[in-house]
């Protein structure tokens, strides 16, 4: 094992010829779905039932896409649009899951009447940052609200809070013009758009928003547990490496190596 004054001498050169490791962090999140869609704020055509499926998403990496703009809805996009049904969504996340590029797959409870709130927690790591999030607006056609990739974590770590404000989406899928128009099946599917300037959205303001909080954080850098990140995590850090300590093993491979300061280094430089 090497000793400490050589860990000094490796680490400015394994930094230079090796990128930096992975640190992980765990995050805990809560968020608000609040809704404002009403017969006030959406008053054409506005339906006597106003509400929304159950939030359905998850936590993921930049190698996971479940749905973009100018992208086609895939079958778990578009069931979710037009029916509700987070089933086949799930699906597909968990398919993803085992590729490892899905943190945690998300389900929250449907808002059966709007204007209302519904909440939803969820924890993710650092090497899965980006929130995808989905509802259907119902009843419609094939209309949604939701986050894309939206990243949780900014320069400085983990952000504290993101007041997402929720436009509708067409997924592309359904031709219908109106909340109640009959199935009307698109052909060929065209890409998901934001419905902008189209009947019934016209001049309308957001339908809602996600209000995403941070409300817990478990540190990798934080190794004293004090709260705070100083020369004394340095200090506890390798005394827990020189004593062959199994916590010190940041990278998870089964021994203690380079790669373990590294992650240290990485997470104390990103603050987590």
């Amino acid at each position: 094992m090497p000793t400490p004054s050589l860990h000094r001498c490796l680490v400015p050169l394994a930094l230079a010829v090796a990128g930096p490791a992975l640190a992980q962090s765990t995050a805990t999140y809560r968020v608000t779905f609040d809704s404002v869609w009403s017969a006030a704020t959406h008053p054409a055509s506005f339906p006597p039932d106003p509400h929304y499926s159950p939030l359905v998403g998850a936590t993921h990496n930049a190698d996971a896409t479940l749905w973009e703009v100018g992208g086609l809805a895939s079958n778990g996009i578009e069931v979710m649009a037009e029916i509700g049904s987070p089933t086949p969504l799930l699906n597909e996340i968990a398919a993803l899951a085992a590729t490892g590029v899905i943190g945690q797959s998300l389900r929250g409870d449907p808002m059966r009447v709007s204007p209302g709130r519904v909440t939803i927690e969820f924890e993710t790591g650092s090497d899965h940052p980006l929130l995808t999030m989905v509802t259907m607006i119902a009843p419609s056609p094939d209309w949604f609200v939701g986050t894309q990739s939206l990243s949780l974590r900014d320069g400085n770590g983990w952000i504290q809070r993101i007041d997402h404000e929720l436009w509708p989406y067409d997924a592309g899928t359904d031709s219908g013009s109106s909340y109640r128009s009959p199935n009307f099946d698109t052909q060929p599917q065209e890409p998901i758009a934001r419905i902008a300037s189209e009947f019934p959205f016209t001049g309308t303001p957001a339908l809602g928003t996600y209000t995403i909080e941070l409300i817990d954080v478990e540190c990798t850098a934080d190794f004293d547990g004090d709260g705070d990140l100083s020369i004394f995590d340095f200090l506890a850090y390798q005394n827990a490496f020189d004593a062959g300590s199994p916590l010190a093993d940041l990278d998870g491979d089964g021994s203690l190596t380079l790669f373990d300061f590294l992650a240290f280094q990485n997470a104390f430089d990103t603050g987590c």
